[in-house]
């Protein structure tokens, strides 16, 4: 049985770009998923398209709590504090990550955990904090997740109906050259 490119980048987008759902999945449903993930993928050869349409913000939440920097009693410390927030924000637990990717900053001098804290942030429903650490973390050249942080933040602008300055972030993704985002940024643009 062969499966369509479409269905894998629904998958892709159901787990891992919808805000709501995703808090709500059971790890034995996130697993569940993966796994049909994992293999669309063998399926297919190991190519994967995924395709991203945007979609409206939920109203923002009321304002939450800063996260607590004591530590947390479930973290290992044989472990840093970016796998703990990543196996968290992997797990729908995005408040909990965001103390550890904020840790992992702080603490382990963590390049990448601002990223993190940014889609942490986004799946909490405050995108506008998240465009402010996404932007922040754009500022370093040398960043590992540069394109990410990217597309994400051209996806928040979208999101708040800043279309020209969504434009202008998938555009340098397109001067990035070698990015796996390069054919979603044109495709992007191309509807736009």
């Amino acid at each position: 049985m062969k499966h369509r490119p479409a269905l894998a980048g629904f998958l892709f987008v159901l787990l891992f770009l919808s805000r709501g759902s995703f808090a709500a999945l059971s790890a034995q449903e996130f697993n569940r998923r993966l796994e049909r993930i994992k293999q669309i993928a063998a399926e297919s050869g190991g190519k994967i398209e995924i395709e991203v349409i945007p979609v409206h913000s939920p109203p923002q939440p009321p304002s939450l709590p800063k996260a607590n920097i004591a530590p947390s009693e479930d973290e290992s410390p044989q472990i840093n504090h970016m796998t703990h927030g990543l196996k968290k924000f992997f797990r729908g637990r995005f408040l909990s990550a965001l103390d550890s990717f904020i840790r992992a900053e702080i603490e382990d001098k963590e390049q990448d955990s601002r990223y993190w804290q940014g889609e942490c942030l986004v799946h909490l429903g405050k995108q506008r904090e998240a465009l402010k650490i996404f932007e922040d973390y754009l500022l370093d050249a040398c960043s590992d997740k540069r394109d990410d942080a990217l597309v994400r933040t051209a996806m928040i602008h979208y999101e708040l109906g800043n279309r020209d300055i969504c434009r202008r972030y998938l555009r340098r993704v397109l001067d990035l050259g070698e990015s796996d985002f390069t054919p979603l940024a044109q495709k992007w643009l191309d509807i736009l």
